[in-house]
């Protein structure tokens, strides 16, 4: 029960943090920039390819590891590492690139380049947590 308790916490936390960074978006995006929005939530839909491997090898590891507490926790450590430092890699790498993204990648001519680089910015943040 509290695994299946923590899962679905995880989920709503990723839902709720997503519907909270949309006000967000708008307020710092000109009207009619709701392609940018769009934009964003792709690029984060993308970022999550990264999970994609990491969360078909977990339930592997748990089933080999039986009723082993003690092997279940290692489990959980090793992978609660690999997920910290998959997030904090794309984060970092993100936040460089932003500038290149905002200004050769997009060039969308009519948003403010620190408008969108605030867009772009949250949207790393966002797939970190």
């Amino acid at each position: 029960m509290r695994n299946a308790a923590f899962n679905y916490g995880g989920i709503i936390w990723r839902a709720g943090l997503s519907i909270l960074l949309i006000p967000l978006y708008v307020r710092y995006l000109p009207d009619g920039q709701w392609g940018m929005v769009a934009f964003c939530m792709a690029l984060q839909g993308v970022l999550t390819l990264f999970d994609a491997g990491l969360a078909l090898i977990l339930p592997r590891d748990i089933a080999r590891a039986g009723a082993s507490k003690t092997c279940l926790t290692l489990i959980f450590a090793k992978f609660s590492r690999l997920y910290f430092c998959l997030a904090a890699f794309a984060l970092c790498m993100g936040q460089l690139l932003v500038p290149w993204l905002a200004a050769h990648w997009l060039k969308v001519g009519n948003i403010a380049p620190v408008d969108l680089s605030l867009a772009l910015r949250l949207a790393f943040v966002l797939f970190f947590f």
